[in-house]
């Protein structure tokens, strides 16, 4: 290979990181992990490695694994990078081995993984090549080599798939695909689908709405936000989930109490057509409402501790409008996100509410601020299932 500055000088940045960790340790021991010594032991079976080069890749790689693992069992995750953030999936998880021949032959050794998934823009040209070297699969994604010198870049010509951030001439025009980042949207809950259709069915001709996740301190605000919608909509059906299902019975006897008339999930009950309250007090049927209501709001956000990323996205991803508090919690980076499309809705009060609920019973509304949050959710899930698709062909192969 011809001489190359960058890449000299990368060998002398690595050469002084690995002195470092030495010195560290004493000068004799080599013990820091970054120089992949004292590794825990390798489970049997396939191993995917993945590489995250910044924290925020932690989701992305939560979507990426989590189809893989169910579809190949076992299959072991192995994990480095993200600064110390990490997945929500099981996974071992390790110091990236520092960028020198000798320590990547001993991870490499360790772990002999069937693929590598490398996540980001920061290159390890000698890491690379070495995987290259032994023929391992290489996949790297939200890649940007046009960054940075083309001896630091160059294995990747040889990787599987790159999908980056733009083109890059230097490694050929069929190597480098330009592709979205990927996406870090959770995937939205699941529903059984034959409850769906028979309350489809049911609540065909009337207009719905959905508060979710709603704590006690916002039950009077929601009840009130409800009234006020339905002065211009008199079969409006308030859907209401509890944050806690086991408050379900007392919360309906109490709505009673004041006057509404209610039906309960639990008792399975049904949302006839003179019901207003339909209390849904079962674990894990958010993803039902939220398929069965064009408008959601994300409870916890008004009076509360705010909401989560998986709810605001989730809401988002099934076609509801999605309406919020001021008190974002968790939710914050996913609400701005869908704020900056045009997908969301804040509200500051019980009587902001109920107007919003009343705008966007308006279909064309509610369908434009739908639309709105599609984009945002999909945005990036090309190349997600792209990614997926390449690792399940190689796994299939290792499997032969």
């Amino acid at each position: 290979m011809p001489f190359s500055l960058a890449m000299a000088r990368h060998r002398l940045a690595v050469a002084r990181t690995v002195s470092a960790l030495r010195a560290s340790d004493g000068g004799t021991a080599d013990a820091d992990p970054s120089l992949a010594r004292s590794m825990p032991e390798r489970p049997e079976g396939p191993l995917i490695w993945f590489h995250g080069c910044e924290p925020r890749f932690a989701r992305a790689i939560d979507l990426l694994a989590g189809p893989l693992a169910a579809r190949a069992r076992p299959l072991t995750i192995l994990l480095t990078g993200l600064n110390g953030d990490r997945p929500a999936i099981d996974a071992i998880v390790q110091p990236p081995p520092v960028d020198a021949l000798s320590v990547v032959r001993r991870f490499l050794d360790h772990w002999h993984p069937q693929a590598l998934v490398w996540i980001g823009t920061a290159p390890a040209p000698i890491l690379w090549a070495e995987a290259l070297r032994r023929r391992i699969p290489c996949i790297a994604l939200d890649a940007d080599p046009a960054r940075h010198a083309l001896s630091l870049v160059q294995p990747l010509a040889r990787f599987d798939l790159v999908l980056a951030a733009r083109p890059d001439p230097r490694l050929g025009s069929s190597r480098v695909d330009v592709a979205s980042p990927l996406s870090d949207v959770p995937r939205p809950p699941p529903v059984y689908e034959p409850d769906r259709e028979a309350l489809a069915t049911l609540l065909a001709t009337r207009p719905v709405w959905l508060a979710s996740a709603v704590p006690e301190a916002e039950i009077a605000a929601i009840l009130a936000a409800h009234e006020e919608a339905a002065k211009l909509s008199h079969r409006l059906l308030l859907i209401l989930e509890p944050d806690d299902p086991a408050d379900g019975p007392d919360l309906h006897a109490r709505l009673e109490g004041l006057g509404w008339r209610c039906a309960l999930r639990s008792l399975d009950e049904e949302p006839i057509l003179g019901t207003q309250v339909y209390i849904a007090d079962q674990d894990a049927e958010t993803g039902l409402w939220m398929r069965l209501a064009p408008i959601t709001f994300l409870g916890g956000t008004l009076d509360g501790i705010g909401a989560t990323a998986s709810a605001a996205y989730g809401a988002a991803a099934l076609g509801s409008v999605v309406l919020h508090g001021g008190t974002l919690g968790t939710a914050a980076e996913a609400l701005g996100r869908l704020h900056a499309g045009g997908a969301a809705w804040r509200v500051g009060d019980a009587a902001e509410l109920g107007r919003a609920v009343e705008r966007f019973l308006a279909p064309d509304r509610a369908a434009d601020m739908a639309a709105a949050g599609w984009a945002v959710v999909t945005a990036g899930a090309e190349s997600t299932d792209r990614a997926i698709q390449a690792l399940a062909e190689i796994l299939d192969r290792a499997a032969q």
